[in-house]
């Protein structure tokens, strides 16, 4: 597992089928890759990567507390959109507490947390 400040190459990432959280993410000071345990729906998923990546980098958690989901998308409508998951290529993007969050149909969560992001909340 790397450690907080270590690179990871997240293009390089595929999925491990491992079940704990720990093990179902890599960050970087600006990226994430998170994925899905099985039972886990997507808008969990977000949340869970959101919240671990601003632990561990140090960035301040309550903001994402007073921001929920559904500020940004509907999280059910994000559920429904992937499931069942049997579409690797389907994906959405959208803006969520500074980051640029992509969901894909393989039950894969990016986070891009780059200067290129339009619209910070």
């Amino acid at each position: 597992m790397a450690r907080k400040n270590d690179p990871v190459e997240i293009s390089s990432l595929a999925p491990t089928g491992e079940s704990s959280a720990e093990h179902r993410i890599e960050c970087t000071d600006d990226a994430c890759l998170y994925r899905l345990s099985d039972t886990e729906k997507p808008s969990e998923g977000v949340a869970t990567a959101v919240n671990t990546h601003l632990e561990r980098t140090g960035l301040d958690l309550s903001l994402a507390e007073q921001t929920p989901l559904y500020d940004a998308i509907d999280p059910d409508a994000l559920n429904s959109l992937f499931s069942p998951r049997d579409a690797p290529t389907q994906q959405i993007s959208f803006s969520y507490h500074g980051y640029k969050v992509r969901v894909t149909g393989d039950g894969v969560i990016f986070l891009d947390r780059g200067d290129d992001i339009g619209s910070r909340r």
